[in-house]
């Protein structure tokens, strides 16, 4: 299997082994951000969900926050599923990808 990383025509991008990786600062996210990895990354969100017993967090926030901030949020598939289930509330995400 080839090692060889080549550069897309996005050049936030580059490909290796046929999987995609974010360029932007080289070497930083060591993982794939392509729809595998992204998928991987859903599946995660679900187990997680089973083992908290369907809870989608477990810090002392209160019944009603009225806005969520999620870093590194991934695919945002935790901000949606938040925003979905937590009436009156607003899940914002940021990403570097």
């Amino acid at each position: 299997m080839s090692t060889k990383a080549t550069r897309s025509s996005n050049p936030t991008c580059t490909y290796e082994n046929g999987r995609r990786y974010h360029a932007y600062r080289e070497g930083a996210y060591p993982f794939p951000n392509d729809h595998k990895e992204q998928d991987r990354m859903d599946l995660g969100h679900h187990i997680y969900r089973l083992l908290l017993g369907g809870k989608l967090y477990l810090a002392p926030i209160g019944d009603n926050p009225k806005r969520v901030l999620d870093l590194g949020a991934g695919t945002g598939i935790w901000a949606i599923d938040f925003a979905e289930r937590v009436a009156h509330s607003s899940a914002s995400r940021e990403n570097c990808s």
